[in-house]
């Protein structure tokens, strides 16, 4: 659909002010664990989730928010990268997130999918966490 080499949904979790991910293809990250955790206050997913607005960038290494950490772990070489924040009554639960655009990078029609999805996620995500005693941060 983007074109992406990957995609992320990275989960808030406001009581620690972190972003989590759970990795369901191992063969392609070099970490025996199987999910990556990142501060919300460093990185380009980081300020998605603190601001609540979108970030496309066609150059993660010249752009200073980038958190260079997760391709450390990873061993993946970010690039292009391409972030939405995931919206429930208001509040930032999620980023979804795509890197490295096949073929250049990331352009509005881009932001738009990304967009629509990220509210395909909010409705999925709104479903399920009426249902969770603790419901979604």
């Amino acid at each position: 659909m983007l074109g992406a080499d990957r995609t992320t949904l990275w989960l808030v979790d406001r009581d620690n002010r972190r972003l989590w991910s759970k990795i369901f293809n191992k063969r392609v990250f070099s970490t025996s664990d199987s999910q990556l955790e990142v501060s919300m206050d460093t990185g380009l997913v980081g300020w998605v989730a603190r601001t609540g607005r979108p970030v496309n960038v066609a150059n993660a290494y010249d752009d200073p928010r980038f958190n260079s950490q997760v391709d450390a772990t990873t061993t993946f070489r970010t690039t292009s990268v391409l972030a939405h924040p995931v919206m429930m009554d208001g509040r930032v639960v999620a980023v979804v997130q795509a890197l490295n655009k096949q073929g250049g990078a990331f352009d509005a029609n881009d932001e738009k999918l990304l967009a629509m999805l990220a509210g395909h996620v909010s409705v999925f995500m709104s479903v399920v966490c009426k249902d969770m005693p603790q419901g979604c941060s």
